[in-house]
């Protein structure tokens, strides 16, 4: 079972089974048989649309014979049929994806075992994918259905902000829209991570907004002060929803919604680094808040005019040149959150 919140890149992991075994398919010839046999490797079933076992088993037996027969529409003959199909293709692997379209309803909980506990008498190694919703169901079931269908578990966790292959997907960004971009997507990823958690799905909608802001400003490359407008925005506010709270479960260490919080035990290095970056992004965000609510008026309009220009250590530096020049005390940490609520209420009631 390859299961993760939703938008992780499960679906994507599953994709990309498909197309590395797909290259392996083969047409041979076989004696006594007209035309090619052509062996396929691997089975992907799309969950979407599915009502029943029967059709797992019709999709993945999907004959002319089969479709015009009535009589195989159920039963132990529908089964049988798929299973000779999938041993005739040469299939030594089936995947099922996009289950969250079967797990809505009442009855969900028994249609999904029913049909994984069907697909496991296919004799077929296989794996499913699900989010953390359906890993919940299943382990409210008897400890047999636990045992077959929990036995071999992955979670997919996002990238930590200073991973490899965070950096080299945003680069792989850059490159598509090198064009769009009027900042270093890689430079900024830790920014990029902090407002979307790491989540590849929420990142694409967060620079997708951000385009359109950019656009509305009548400008044509998108900029980080844009980027930072498409977060607080009602466009992105499901995402940002989502965001706060896996950060506020990082921070609390218990599930504050179910859906985005792991029910299997268990630790690893890199869901610990995950649940580490998510805390820091709380701490950044904290900090920034704070300092912001520190400044002055002119100071703010003076910071935001210098936009994307300056770097976070150019705009710490001049608020604590500007501080200083203004003579005022060293704030305390009562002081920063008193502020910090002050800006956060004058900002609501803009």
């Amino acid at each position: 079972m390859l299961c993760g919140q939703a938008g992780v890149g499960k679906s994507s992991v599953a994709a990309a089974i498909h197309r590395l075994l797909a290259s392996e398919q083969r047409r041979i010839t076989v004696q006594g048989f007209n035309g090619d046999w052509q062996l396929a490797p691997f089975a992907l079933v799309r969950m979407s649309g599915i009502h029943s076992l029967g059709d797992v088993y019709r999709s993945l037996a999907d004959t002319e014979a089969l479709s015009s027969a009535k009589r195989y529409s159920a039963g132990r003959r529908m089964q049988s049929f798929a299973i000779r199909k999938l041993y005739r293709e040469g299939c030594c692997l089936l995947g099922l994806d996009e289950f969250q379209f079967v797990t809505q309803g009442l009855t969900a909980n028994a249609l999904v075992t029913k049909i994984l506990l069907g697909v496991v008498y296919l004799c077929v190694p296989f794996f499913y994918v699900c989010n953390f919703s359906l890993v919940n169901r299943l382990l409210s079931r008897n400890v047999e259905d636990i045992q077959r269908l929990l036995a071999d578990v992955v979670v997919l966790e996002p990238d930590p902000p200073e991973s490899n292959d965070w950096k080299m997907l945003l680069a792989e960004y850059q490159r598509i829209g090198n064009a769009v971009f009027d900042f270093e997507l890689v430079e900024q990823g830790s920014k990029l991570w902090n407002m979307c958690a790491g989540i590849k799905r929420h990142l694409v909608v967060l620079l997708s907004t951000a385009y359109r802001e950019a656009r509305s400003a009548g400008r044509r490359k998108v900029q980080l002060q844009d980027v930072s407008a498409a977060y607080g925005s009602i466009a992105f506010g499901a995402q940002r929803r989502d965001v706060e709270l896996l950060i506020s479960q990082a921070i609390q260490r218990k599930p504050l919604r179910a859906d985005l919080w792991s029910p299997i035990r268990g630790q690893s290095a890199h869901g610990t680094k995950y649940q580490d970056a998510l805390v820091h992004a709380r701490q950044a965000k904290l900090a920034s808040v704070s300092i912001n609510s520190a400044l002055t008026v002119a100071e703010q309009a003076a910071l935001e005019h210098m936009g994307n220009s300056a770097s976070d250590a150019d705009a710490t530096a001049t608020r604590s040149t500007a501080a200083a020049k203004k003579g005022k005390r060293k704030m305390s940490a009562s002081d920063l959150i008193a502020a910090a609520n002050s800006f956060e209420s004058s900002r609501m009631k803009r």
